[in-house]
């Protein structure tokens, strides 16, 4: 279960955000430092803004906005357990994103020379038929070897929210696809081609492990238009209990939602395993369950997310809300996303950014607790 450390007599003092002050949009930077504010007060610790290029000691806890990857930034930012960060670690860069949910594509051996090959080997069953290419020839492979079983989806992995993704239904698509993601395919922007579902459902699994207090959650997103009038994330539902995921199974009663679970409880275990390095607090898998070429249903983790996301102001205000009332057996929280300028977040919420954002426009983004569940509820409140 990856390097957990012992919060009591740990002397955490100081919490920091960290990545906040370069390269990303200004309501990412400002909803992150927002969440990370509102966890200082949930640990009892000062919050001190982002560190910088600064050496943190022993009694820092960092919030970083991007997963950590590499020795030096272990070092610098003193992350030892996963007691140190909201987020995660990594040895390698590649390690953090979907890349390594599907095995390279036979006879072909472009990776990193760090690559992992059991992770994927193993997981072949927790996801989508699929495999993920470091080079063009082998992404071209790779598309024209599932294209036998129906549509395919390119995916860039360093993309998101959605973006960079496009489906291929024969092998004249698939050079043209390949120019339309706009990457060279390499070691540091490798792609994923894998079957491509219909009629999805896809839900966030995930689970939240601060000092003294861990929760698991299940939880959907919905859609909203953007100012440009374009589809773009509007929010995440989640339905948040105390403990691990064991107990997070306790509450529903799906057949497809548990399957969901527990295909990304095993992916977990197996990242736990085959990246015995990783160092992570917060872990959070999108599963789909959809219906295949074939027509068959098929549930699969598409990708996993251990940073800071969408999804986590509500997550903090769960915990928030469980720490208070340590009787409530489940909570409900959401975040949302919208754009026009021309709303009001509600008065109990944790509003992460409302204002004029210079590559969005006027955007509001806030979190807040929908409901709180005592025990004799919790049994038909989940599905």
């Amino acid at each position: 279960m990856g390097r957990q450390g012992d919060a009591r007599g740990s002397g955490k003092t100081i919490l920091h955000t960290h990545g906040c002050i370069s390269g990303d949009s200004r309501h990412e930077a400002i909803s992150h430092a927002a969440v990370a504010e509102r966890l200082a007060g949930l640990l009892e610790l000062r919050f001190a803004g982002d560190c910088g290029a600064r050496k943190l000691g022993r009694n820092c806890y960092v919030v970083p906005q991007h997963t950590l990857s590499g020795a030096e930034s272990a070092k610098r930012l003193n992350i030892k357990s996963e007691h140190d960060l909201l987020g995660a670690w990594l040895p390698e860069a590649f390690m953090a994103g979907k890349a390594i949910m599907h095995p390279l594509i036979p006879k072909f051996s472009t990776a990193p020379a760090s690559w992992r090959q059991a992770l994927p080997a193993l997981a072949i069953n927790l996801v989508l038929p699929g495999f993920t290419a470091f080079c063009r020839q082998d992404a071209s492979a790779a598309a024209h070897t599932l294209l036998g079983s129906g549509p395919v989806r390119l995916k860039r992995v360093n993309a998101r929210g959605g973006h960079g993704q496009t489906v291929v239904s024969s092998p004249a698509e698939i050079e043209p696809a390949i120019d339309s993601l706009d990457t060279d395919i390499s070691l540091d922007d490798p792609l994923v081609v894998e079957t491509n579902l219909r009629e999805v459902t896809t839900y966030g699994v995930g689970q939240i492990r601060l000092p003294r207090q861990s929760a698991s959650y299940w939880g959907t997103q919905f859609r909203t238009t953007n100012n440009q009038g374009k589809q773009a994330y509007g929010g995440t539902e989640l339905f948040v209990v105390p403990g691990g995921y064991d107990d997070l199974l306790a509450h529903v009663q799906s057949p497809m939602l548990r399957d969901a679970i527990a295909c990304a409880m095993h992916f977990d275990g197996l990242a736990d395993r085959y990246l015995p390095e990783m160092i992570a607090s917060r872990r959070n898998y999108d599963v789909a369950c959809g219906i295949d070429p074939n027509g068959t249903m098929r549930i699969g983790v598409l990708e996993q997310s251990w940073r800071v996301g969408g999804a986590t102001a509500a997550e903090i205000l769960a915990l928030e809300a469980l720490a208070n009332d340590p009787t409530l057996a489940a909570v409900r929280a959401r975040t949302v996303e919208i754009y026009g300028g021309k709303d009001m977040p509600p008065e109990d919420a944790l509003v992460g950014f409302d204002g004029e954002d210079e590559m969005e426009g006027p955007l509001l983004k806030f979190a807040r607790v929908e409901a709180r569940i005592a025990c004799e509820e919790a049994e038909h409140s989940s599905q």
